[in-house]
């Protein structure tokens, strides 16, 4: 098969870039979004939804896009929104909503890895509109309601991530994770999931590798169903024919 051609209209990092954004857009006007005035937020968010439609309308090759002064005025508009929301959003955000915080903080850095989800991310695969990073494992408690679960808190040096899970890992592991919107997993809101690779195993790594990004092509093909097809769902509202 040969290689996927570069499309702004079809691209799924795009377009689960517009999806996030108008969840984001919607959790503003409904006053879930901690520190930033609402008539402030809507004006930019109103100004960023229609930067992302004149990228994913533009058609642009991709190292031209990605130098653009469309994709230049994208990441200006949102850092501008998430200054404006303060350093400390997510405690204040989990403090009253643990799911709306975690959906938040989801879509915030889902659009803010756009560009480097564009970059280093393989065209046309579906699975490019995740964050799949290795994480390593910092804490393990046991899941409150499920014996047969625990809560893992991990970390891709960024953020520390609550991921409930039946798999056994231990303190320090390496292991590969991909960040979604929050999952419920027995009424606890998961980040997202720890992934298996191409031989169905837990993709467990060197610890030296956390932060980096997993390989889409090494993933487990079972799990790569399963997110291809949480990706589809989001996105096929905003796929052009």
């Amino acid at each position: 098969m040969g290689k996927r051609k570069f499309d702004t209209r079809m691209d799924a990092r795009i377009l689960m870039a517009l999806s996030v954004l108008e969840q984001l857009d919607n959790l503003t006007k409904m006053s879930k979004v901690p520190g930033i005035r609402k008539s402030d937020a809507i004006q930019i968010l109103e100004r960023l939804t229609s930067i992302l439609n004149k990228i994913r309308d533009s058609r642009m090759p991709k190292h031209e896009l990605l130098f653009s002064g469309l994709f230049r005025a994208y990441n200006n508009l949102l850092s501008s929104y998430i200054s404006a929301m303060g350093t400390k959003w997510f405690q204040i955000a989990k403090s009253r909503d643990d799911r709306n915080a975690k959906l938040l903080r989801f879509i915030l850095l889902n659009l803010r890895s756009l560009g480097s989800r564009l970059k280093k991310t393989e065209d046309g695969i579906l699975l490019g509109a995740f964050n799949v990073v290795f994480v390593r494992v910092l804490d393990k408690k046991p899941h409150p309601y499920d014996k047969n679960l625990s809560v893992y808190y991990c970390t891709d040096l960024e953020c520390i991530y609550e991921v409930a899970s039946d798999y056994n890992l231990d303190k320090n592991d390496a292991v590969a994770f991909v960040h979604t919107w929050p999952i419920e997993v027995k009424k606890f809101w998961s980040e997202g999931m720890f992934l298996r690779n191409k031989e169905c195993v837990l993709f467990v790594t060197n610890p030296d590798m956390v932060g980096s990004r997993v390989s889409l092509n090494e993933i487990c093909d079972e799990d790569r169903a399963k997110l291809e097809e949480m990706v589809l769902e989001k996105i096929e509202d905003y796929m052009i024919l």
